[in-house]
């Protein structure tokens, strides 16, 4: 069972970032852990953009690495700039998906995340999401 708790930071930014938060999901299963995030854009960047800055910024990390980035149209026609990453995090390897689309004027970024051990969970919830994102 996933439990979801919906979260926004009282002034609804991190400082510094170009990114909004918007919402913070986590289940409640310790055993299968994921988190979810999603945050739009406060400044004027493309999704691919955000990507490649997304991949740079990993590329110069010792402590990460990129799986896979691609461009991918969903099947209500959202196109989505997708990455996977990997990252040491408190010494144990995570699994990041992060995509980043545009809808009406404002690009967003889903990011999908939590311990290598559990991928395939994580893996699933990120490609179902990226399946439903729709313009209505």
């Amino acid at each position: 069972m996933i439990i979801l708790v919906f979260f926004i930071p009282q002034n609804g930014e991190s400082s510094g970032s170009t990114m909004q938060k918007v919402a913070y999901f986590t289940s409640g299963d310790p055993l299968h852990p994921q988190n979810i995030l999603v945050t739009k854009n406060k400044t004027a960047i493309s999704a691919s953009k955000l990507r490649d800055d997304t991949v740079l910024t990993s590329q110069n990390r010792s402590d990460s690495k990129i799986l896979s980035k691609s461009t991918v149209t969903n099947p209500n026609g959202i196109t989505l700039e997708t990455i996977v990453i990997t990252v040491v995090v408190k010494g144990k390897p995570s699994i990041n998906y992060l995509m980043s689309f545009k809808i009406n004027d404002t690009v967003y970024a889903i990011g999908v995340y939590g311990p290598e051990s559990n991928g395939k969970r994580i893996s699933n919830t990120a490609n179902s999401i990226s399946k439903s994102l729709n313009l209505t």
